[in-house]
């Protein structure tokens, strides 16, 4: 948590624009991708600008990184993350058939 307060910080320890780790993001920055494309948008897909918070806030990918703060946040909070989550989260995935047949048996 104190890294994440810091990230709100400007360097005389005042407030400043809270900053959103935006989820369609992080994984282009984490994999070094374009992650301009992920906030922009593209011809096919929708960016996270789309938000109209996260519009108002950062018009655009150089709006969001200029201070340094996203990347920082990506690096230093959503990167060990990721990490541990792949190492500790097992996912099973459930056919429909097996949903339904256990909702019908709760039923």
């Amino acid at each position: 948590l104190h890294q994440l307060r810091r990230c709100q910080l400007d360097p005389h320890g005042r407030t400043i624009t809270p900053l959103y780790a935006v989820a369609q993001m992080v994984e282009p920055v984490l994999q070094e991708q374009d992650a301009a494309a992920a906030y922009n948008g593209s011809y096919q897909r929708e960016g996270d600008v789309a938000e109209s918070c996260l519009a108002r806030m950062y018009p655009d990918f150089e709006a969001l990184t200029d201070d340094g703060r996203f990347e920082w946040l990506a690096q230093s909070l959503c990167r060990p993350l990721a990490q541990w989550a792949g190492t500790h989260v097992i996912a099973t995935l459930h056919s429909l058939a097996s949903l339904d047949s256990d909702s019908a048996a709760g039923a």
